[in-house]
């Protein structure tokens, strides 16, 4: 995640050479890119935020102090804009649509499913739609809930990184991911329930399920 010649690289685009700058970005502009995807669900969003980080880490990169590791800088300007543009929107907790093209290039889920290989289609089939499932699930999270769970549990990052992406406390990050898994578990459960109930209506009939 973090190279040994990134710094070298930071130097010189510091220094405001274009082709190291751009060397840097081709590091970072997948990641950069799989956070955006994962907060608002769908590749144009992703595309258009992705644009403006790195045209943001353009203008900031001789604002670098190495205070913190560069990739968490590069997240932290990552999330920050993601959230501007959400509440730009107004619609922080709407339902995010997950579109066909679930990372499907994406290196946490080759990790994740290295042994893809193995599994029949319909198994291939089943863990694509759990994963969507999942990611939809995330989506209806408030912003600052749903980030920190694409940190911890998809990005896999540990406290101390989610602390400096977030520029925050670790206590504060400890005390949201509890907050954020206990919502996420609320939705697992009023879903789950929804669709119980769902299967029930259509097995003894909705006017006849209704009345009782």
């Amino acid at each position: 995640m973090y190279r040994n010649d990134d710094l070298e690289l930071i130097g010189r685009a510091q220094k405001g050479e274009l082709q190291a700058f751009e060397e840097l970005i081709l590091c970072y502009e997948k990641d950069i890119y799989n956070i955006a995807y994962r907060m608002f669900g769908n590749s144009q969003d992703a595309e258009d935020i992705a644009q403006e980080v790195c045209i943001k880490i353009y203008n900031k990169i001789r604002l670098y102090n190495k205070k913190s590791r560069f990739y968490t800088w590069i997240y932290r300007i990552t999330v920050n804009t993601c959230i501007d543009e959400i509440r730009k929107k107004s619609n922080s907790t709407q339902f995010i649509y997950i579109d066909e093209r679930l990372d499907n290039d994406d290196s946490e889920v080759e990790k994740q499913y290295k042994d893809e290989k193995e599994l029949t289609p319909e198994q291939k089939y089943i863990k694509k739609e759990e994963e969507i499932d999942i990611m939809q699930k995330i989506g209806m999270l408030e912003p600052e809930y749903r980030i920190v769970i694409i940190l911890k549990y998809i990005k896999d990052l540990d406290y101390e990184e989610i602390a400096e992406s977030l520029e925050c406390s670790l206590g504060t990050v400890k005390s949201r991911l509890n907050r954020a898994k206990k919502k996420l578990y609320e939705i697992f459960n009023n879903m789950e329930q929804k669709q119980n109930k769902a299967r029930l209506t259509s097995m003894k009939g909705g006017d006849e399920y209704e009345s009782k």
